[in-house]
């Protein structure tokens, strides 16, 4: 992750699946993919009957809805409730803590664990704006990738592998920024784009 050389020096928010190595990297805010922690959520509430993974879920969703429902319309909308969504979210961590208490499992003592101890991260999204949900935007960008690699295998050569990623990176830049594939695509054709400007798009 340091070779590729954004990481070490990335200053903004990191939203991320909680793996350990992120947070070594202490210049960036860091945010949990919310994603991730719906799935674990709903493996300890099916598989292992737990009443607490279900209201979480439940509550987790009506933060994003609020959310969602502000960003429509902010002007129309009135504020989210935040505190109010927070002390729900501690009631649920103090009774999935009593559910552990009389039939404890670990895969539940890890995750109220996890939602206890990075409660900051999680609820990043509902204090700024900006932060989204689920970072499942960035995972949508390398799903094509692992799709491809599954089917046809690696590339024949360092290079080819280069200038996929370079051309599949500036398409879904251009794209978040609402600029069109096609004409980031022609315009490099035509030379009127250098890398630098086509990294900026």
């Amino acid at each position: 992750m340091n070779d590729i050389g954004i990481l070490p020096d990335f200053t903004g928010i990191m939203v991320h699946d909680h793996w350990s190595s992120y947070y070594l990297y202490e210049n960036a805010t860091h945010a949990m993919c919310n994603a991730h922690i719906l799935r674990e959520l709903k493996f300890i509430h099916e598989h292992e009957n737990f009443k607490w993974a279900s209201k979480m879920t439940d509550l987790l969703y009506n933060m994003k809805k609020s959310k969602d429902a502000f960003l429509q319309s902010p002007n129309d909308s009135p504020p989210i409730e935040i505190e109010n969504l927070e002390k729900k979210y501690s009631s649920i961590i103090t009774a999935g803590r009593r559910e552990q208490a009389v039939r404890g499992t670990n895969n539940s003592k890890k995750l109220l664990k996890r939602l206890t101890e990075y409660r900051d991260n999680i609820l990043l999204f509902l204090h700024d704006i900006i932060v989204p949900f689920t970072n499942n935007l960035a995972e949508r960008d390398i799903r094509m990738e692992k799709v491809r690699l599954k089917i046809s295998g690696g590339f024949r050569t360092l290079k080819g592998a280069k200038n996929n990623c370079t051309i599949k990176s500036i398409l879904s830049t251009g794209n978040k920024n609402n600029n069109n594939p096609l004409e980031i695509l022609v315009l490099a054709f035509q030379q009127q784009l250098n890398m630098d400007q086509l990294a900026d798009l």
